[in-house]
């Protein structure tokens, strides 16, 4: 990872993370918390997930999957769950300040280079023993059926020996539609 290794220990929040990076990160995950909690009902097997790096790949259904997945994973954890989103949503106001502050890895989809960046950040992360979250189909799927996976999940496990925690979404269309 070379000089990215630096970028990636700062934003995996190990122990000497400053006041104010700790504050937004809790301060956040209890104000999403708090605006999803009436619209997503239960999350089971949190307690199921392993110690250490591994990799979360999960369904994707809504525009709300993302935040749900990485602030009750954080959550359960109390570090940051690092899920690979594309760049666009990093350019709203507010959200890609959430994104940021839950430490989301911007995926620029334009070059092959920049893709390859973003899974580069990605192994660092696991290689600092932290989470890393990919959506397989890489686009919001409008139907019921799964689409089909493209290879990052599979590429980022054998590169880095992570296990593979496979997470379901049900309903979140209904909340949030595509």
């Amino acid at each position: 990872c070379g000089k990215d290794y630096t970028i990636i220990m700062e934003q995996a929040m190990p122990a000497d993370t400053t006041f104010k990076r700790k504050f937004l990160f809790y301060f956040n995950l209890a104000c999403v918390r708090m605006i999803l909690y009436p619209l997503c009902r239960s999350v089971t097997g949190v307690e199921r997930l392993p110690e250490g790096a591994f990799i979360i790949a999960c369904n994707h259904r809504s525009l709300i999957d993302g935040l749900y997945v990485v602030n009750e994973l954080s959550r359960a954890r109390r570090r940051a769950m690092h899920m690979i989103a594309y760049q666009e949503p990093f350019a709203h106001w507010f959200y890609g300040r959430i994104l940021r502050i839950n430490g989301c890895i911007p995926l620029d989809r334009r070059t092959p280079e920049t893709r390859a960046e973003c899974l580069r950040m990605a192994l660092g992360f696991l290689a600092a023993g932290e989470p890393v979250g990919i959506f397989p189909e890489a686009h919001l799927s409008r139907t019921e059926r799964m689409r089909t996976a493209r290879p990052g999940v599979a590429l980022l496990a054998l590169e880095s020996g992570a296990p593979v925690v496979p997470v379901g979404t049900k309903g979140t269309q209904r909340v949030l539609e595509p």
